[in-house]
């Protein structure tokens, strides 16, 4: 019964959402216009789907915040102690995607704050398709920063093919891009980075299969964590029956097909990892 109870997954964002904001925003900037917020925000949202009615939100602080990127980004930040983690949270870094481009450097420690609450891997990729250099050697210090959602970020952010995000082709067609991002935290002691890091080498896969292979016989085999991360890598190609996949990680096919018949979980391959 509570399931058919459950709210849209898009009424994260509904009208008393808005109004949260609305009134944060004007609790850390005063001459903020909670009323123009609303109006611009609230109009005909209730047709958006989840995306569409965050990025109003971002619309609608553009509109009701300084004009100068800046300034707006320095009431964002003090909004952050007020703003609940999470999905709700995800206009801080939409807003510095979609409107801070101008201002490299301000954004991407902007979204190095803001990807701590919920995440920022949409948003940074704004700027890996306006500049792709200098975004991959931000993500690469990120992939070394000591907070894990940072380094998630780097590792996430990065996916050549990201779901609900556009596919940049040359990191598709040159996974030699990312693979100096990928490296550092491959034995990332945290469970969030490695899962990141494993499911940007399984985009990989779906491309490159051999390169990946020869990539992953490069790591160390006694380590628990880099073992972990190799078959959650794999997995599409274990899936798939791919016989060098399936060596990797120590795997017959009769696994490869129970695993296609009954989907289950590469990770149930365990091989002594918790």
């Amino acid at each position: 019964m509570a399931d058919l109870e459950r709210k849209p997954l898009k009424d994260i964002f509904d009208e008393k959402r808005f109004q949260l904001i609305g009134k944060g925003v004007a609790a850390v900037w005063a001459p903020f216009d909670v009323e123009q917020f609303l109006e611009i925000g609230l109009r005909d949202h209730t047709q958006f789907t989840l995306l569409q009615r965050l990025r109003r939100v971002s619309i609608a602080l553009r509109q009701t915040l300084p004009t100068d990127f800046l300034e707006a980004l320095d009431i964002l930040y003090k909004l952050v102690p007020r703003t609940e983690k999470g999905v709700v949270s995800l206009f801080l870094p939409d807003f510095a995607g979609q409107y801070g481009l101008e201002h490299f450097e301000a954004s991407m420690q902007a979204l190095k704050v803001f990807t701590k609450l919920g995440s920022a891997e949409f948003c940074v990729r704004e700027f890996l398709k306006a500049d792709l250099g200098s975004t991959l050697d931000v993500m690469r210090d990120g992939s070394l920063d000591e907070d894990e959602h940072v380094r998630r970020l780097a590792s996430e952010g990065s996916r050549p093919r990201l779901p609900w995000s556009f596919k940049p082709q040359v990191i598709i067609d040159d996974p030699e891009i990312t693979l100096p991002i990928l490296v550092n935290p491959a034995q990332d002691l945290s469970l969030y980075v490695r899962n990141s890091v494993a499911n940007h080498f399984n985009d990989v896969s779906k491309d490159h299969p051999e390169w990946l292979l020869n990539t992953l016989e490069k790591w160390p085999r006694n380590h628990p964590n880099s073992t972990w991360s190799k078959k959650r890598a794999l997995r599409t190609l274990v899936k798939a029956s791919h016989q060098g996949a399936l060596s990797h990680v120590g795997a017959s096919e009769d696994v490869a097909v129970a695993l296609l018949r009954f989907e289950v979980s590469p990770m149930a391959l365990s091989l002594g990892d918790k």
